[in-house]
C-alpha cells in the first residue's frame, strides 16, 4: 500500500522553482505542463545538473542558453515559467489542481487511472468539465470531432510525429512551428485569416497554447453559450479547410470556411427548434455600468491583454475619485507567461504600486477575474506559479490601510481593458498622474 501511494504522489506531484537549486533539469517534474511535467529534449548539459544553472544574476531565465540546449516546446515552456523576484525555495504542489492542493478526491483519480488506465473517467467533476462540450447545440459530429481535440486525439503533425509516422512536427500550412491541436486551430497563420473574418478575433488574444477543454471553458466565462457553439463549428470548419490543404492541396478561401460554420450551427438549429424563428430573441439585458467609490475613496480599475503570438501580455490600470474624475492612468507590456490569471494578477500588482506611489488611499481595487480577486482577498489559495505575484500583492496590502478588492463585470472595466490593449503597442512603462492625455479623453468622457 505504501509503494502504491508513493506511485501515486510521484505521478501527481510537480517542483515550483523559486531558486533551483534542488530541483534537476532532467529527473524532476517542474514544467507545468500536463501528463509528463519534465523535459523532453535530450540532455546536453552535465548530469544531475539544477535548474539553477538556466536562471541568471537577476533571477530571471537565461533565454540564450535555454534556447541553446531545448528544443522549441521545451523552450517556450521554461520562459513561460514564473520566478520570484528573488530566490525563495522550490516547493512541492499537486498537480493535477488548479491551485495546486491535494485532494484526496484527486488522489484517488489518479491512483484508479494508473491501476486502470484504459478505464473511462466517470467522476462528477469530469462529467461536468465535459459538459461544456456535450451541452452545445450542434450537430453531433462537430461535438466529437471538439472532444477529440480537447483529448488531444487529432491526427496534427506533432501527434504523428510522436508516433514516428512522420519525419517533422512542423505545420503543413505555415511551417513555423510544431502544428499541436492548439496551433492548428487558432494559432497557424492560416486559421487567424479565419478567425479574423468572424466576431470573436479579440477571444484569441486572451488564450494561449492551453489544452481545447481549458479553452472552452475560458470562453463560457466569456462569452454566451450560442457564442460559444459557433466558435466550435468554426474550429471545425478550420481543421476541414486544414485537412483539404494536406490531404487534397487545396487553398479553401477563408470566408467560405467561416461561412459553412456559421450554415452549419444555423441550419442545425432551424431543425431542433423551429419555434425558435417566429419568437425573436429579446432585447439583451442592459449591461452594468461603472460606479463611482463611496467620497473621500479611490477606484482602480485594472486589466490584462494577451497576444499570444508575441507571448506578451499588456496591462492597464485607471484610478478615479468619488466624482468619477481622472486621478492617474498606466500602461505597460509584460511577459506572458502562459496564464490569464497570472497577467491579471500582474495587473493588479502593478497598479497597487501605482496607487501606492500616488497617494490614492483609500482605495477599492476592480478587476474582471474572480480567480484572482478571490486570491488577493484569501477566499481561495494557491500553491502554483501566481503564488509568487498573489505574495507581493499581500505584501503592498500589509503597508497600506483601507484597501479592498472586488470583481466586477467585464462592461464596467473597460478604460481598464482599453489601456491593456493599447499598452501592446508601446515600447516602455506609461503613467499619467493628474492630467489625462488629450488622447485619452475620450475613455474618461
Amino acid at each position: 500500500m505504501l509503494i502504491w501511494g508513493r506511485q501515486v504522489m510521484h505521478r501527481g506531484l510537480r517542483r515550483r522553482i523559486g531558486n533551483g537549486e534542488n530541483v534537476q533539469i532532467h529527473n524532476t517534474n517542474w514544467i507545468p505542463r500536463p501528463v509528463t511535467f519534465k523535459i523532453l529534449s535530450q540532455p546536453t548539459l552535465l548530469e544531475g545538473a539544477s535548474v539553477s544553472c538556466l536562471i541568471n544574476e537577476e533571477h530571471k531565465w537565461n533565454e540564450n542558453m535555454i534556447r541553446q540546449h531545448f528544443m522549441p516546446e521545451d523552450m517556450e515552456r521554461i520562459m513561460q515559467t514564473p520566478l520570484p523576484r528573488c530566490p525563495e525555495p522550490d516547493e512541492l504542489l499537486w498537480a493535477y489542481d488548479k491551485q495546486g492542493i491535494y485532494s484526496v478526491k484527486s488522489g484517488y483519480q489518479i491512483a484508479f487511472h494508473l491501476k486502470f488506465p484504459n478505464w473511462p473517467s466517470t467522476s462528477n467533476s469530469r462529467l461536468t468539465e465535459w459538459n461544456v462540450i456535450w451541452k452545445l447545440e450542434i450537430p453531433a459530429k462537430i461535438k466529437i470531432f471538439m472532444w477529440r481535440a480537447a483529448q488531444n486525439l487529432l491526427p496534427t503533425t506533432e501527434n504523428l510525429w510522436k508516433r514516428k509516422i512522420v519525419q517533422d512536427p512542423w505545420c503543413p500550412r505555415c511551417g513555423s512551428k510544431g502544428e499541436n491541436v492548439f496551433h492548428a486551430l487558432f494559432a497557424c497563420k492560416a486559421a487567424q485569416k479565419m478567425w479574423k473574418l468572424t466576431d470573436f478575433k479579440e477571444d484569441l488574444e486572451h488564450i494561449a497554447n492551453q489544452d481545447m477543454l481549458s479553452v472552452l471553458q475560458g470562453l463560457m466565462e466569456r462569452r454566451t453559450i450560442r457564442e460559444v457553439e459557433l466558435i466550435v463549428a468554426t474550429c471545425w470548419a478550420i481543421w476541414h479547410s486544414r485537412n483539404l490543404f494536406v490531404f487534397e492541396k487545396k487553398n479553401e478561401d477563408g470566408q467560405i470556411s467561416v461561412a459553412k460554420a456559421e450554415a452549419t450551427v444555423e441550419s442545425y438549429r432551424r431543425i431542433k427548434a423551429p419555434q425558435q424563428q417566429d419568437n425573436p430573441p429579446q432585447a439583451a439585458a442592459t449591461q452594468p455600468s461603472w460606479k463611482p467609490p463611496p467620497e473621500g475613496w479611490f477606484k482602480m480599475n485594472v486589466d490584462a491583454t494577451i497576444k499570444t503570438k508575441d507571448q506578451m501580455v499588456g496591462l492597464g490600470t485607471a484610478i478615479r475619485n468619488h466624482n468619477g474624475e481622472f486621478i492617474a492612468a498606466a500602461m505597460k507590456k509584460s511577459r506572458y507567461y502562459g496564464s490569464i490569471a497570472a497577467a491579471e494578477a500582474e495587473a493588479a500588482n502593478w497598479g497597487l504600486e501605482i496607487a501606492e506611489n500616488a497617494a490614492c488611499i483609500p482605495l477599492i481595487i476592480e478587476s474582471d477575474c474572480q480567480d484572482v480577486v478571490n486570491l488577493i482577498t484569501k477566499k481561495k489559495s494557491s500553491k502554483v506559479e501566481i503564488f509568487w505575484t498573489i505574495s507581493e500583492v499581500h505584501e503592498r496590502l500589509k503597508r497600506l490601510n483601507q484597501v479592498t478588492c472586488q470583481h466586477t463585470p467585464r462592461s464596467c472595466n473597460s478604460i481598464a481593458h482599453t489601456l491593456a490593449g493599447l499598452a501592446l503597442k508601446v515600447v516602455e512603462p506609461t503613467i499619467w498622474l493628474e492630467t489625462c492625455p488629450t488622447h485619452l479623453l475620450y475613455l474618461f468622457s
